[in-house]
């Protein structure tokens, strides 16, 4: 067989979904990125917050709109595998 055949991911999926997830974990950073830029552009140009209060502010909100995202769309977790997660890693 060559490199070309369909191989297996950790999780027994195929390449096709591996790569499927790979785009919709592209497309999650680039709206985070989006996130990130208009809060900060909004908050220190429009609002006239001071920048380095807006840039905290802007990767605070990037950050927690790449993580939501990525938890719903790219890995598909639920809400009570998050919790059941969080409560066996304390």
């Amino acid at each position: 067989m060559t490199g070309a055949a369909v191989s297996n991911d950790a999780e027994g999926g195929s390449s096709a979904s591996l790569a499927a997830q790979l785009f919709r974990y592209f497309g999650v950073a680039v709206i985070a990125a989006i996130v990130n830029t208009g809060t900060l552009w909004l908050l220190a140009r429009q609002v006239h917050v001071h920048y380095m209060v807006a840039a905290a502010v802007a990767f605070t909100l990037g950050l927690l709109t790449n993580f939501s995202l990525a938890k719903a769309f790219v890995f598909g977790a639920t809400r009570l595998s998050f919790y059941r997660a969080a409560s066996s890693a304390a």
